[in-house]
């Protein structure tokens, strides 16, 4: 009989995507911890992102170290990361506490980024931008890890496709605010504003940690 062959070279098609994007929004929206986890990793992504508004007046009117401040502030938020992100996933390879990992790195960054700008010497500045980027870090390889355990390996890139989309969308929207806020009222309401996303991302984190046993994978039979 004729047996037809599904091309997998195919190139994606705008329905294609659209239909995977809308099936993952129901997965998303049908599991209440994926939806949670999803909302703390597009919540990390924003106030990761939209702090790097705020490096370049930090280092300006702050520190008044200007660009060498500038430089060393992402040198210490750059070691912190890559530091943190080799020793947590050692971590992670003997336990489950990805969510305990996820709720601690959060609000250790939420505190570091709330804290910075009421110091003014460049040392000071350095080692906290280190103590964010660890934190950074830790909530990256955390989250994934926890989204990984507890999304089908078939919905993963439809799951990732969602939480990519709403980050941005909260990136755009906390960007801009931090932007205003820096310029109109204060510098110090730019970190408030960053470090108030890393927070409640941190509590949701405790919050479920708190309310659920270990990360069990799903059973697909």
């Amino acid at each position: 009989g004729k047996h037809l062959v599904h091309d997998e070279t195919a190139p994606l098609t705008a329905s294609h995507f659209n239909r995977d994007f809308i099936a993952g929004l129901r997965y998303v929206g049908s599991e209440g911890r994926v939806m949670i986890l999803g909302m703390i990793a597009a919540m990390f992504m924003a106030a990761m992102m939209s702090q790097n508004v705020l490096t370049a007046p930090f280092s300006m009117k702050i520190l008044n170290a200007g660009a060498p401040g500038f430089g060393f502030c992402n040198a210490g938020w750059s070691m912190g990361a890559i530091a943190s992100s080799a020793l947590v996933g050692t971590f992670m390879r003997s336990g489950s506490g990805q969510l305990w990992v996820l709720a601690a790195s959060l609000i250790l960054a939420a505190l570091s980024c709330g804290l910075a700008p009421h110091f003014a010497i460049l040392a000071v500045g350095v080692a906290l931008y280190f103590v964010m980027g660890a934190g950074r870090g830790m909530a990256g390889v955390s989250v994934n890890s926890a989204l990984m355990q507890v999304v089908p390996k078939q919905l993963m890139g439809r799951t990732q496709n969602v939480i990519n989309f709403i980050g941005i969308l909260m990136q755009l929207m906390l960007t801009m605010g931090v932007g205003w806020l820096a310029e109109h009222v204060t510098l110090i309401a730019g970190f408030y504003a960053v470090a108030s996303f890393y927070f409640i991302a941190g509590l949701l984190a405790l919050i479920v940690a708190r309310s659920s046993g270990p990360i069990v994978p799903p059973d697909l039979r």
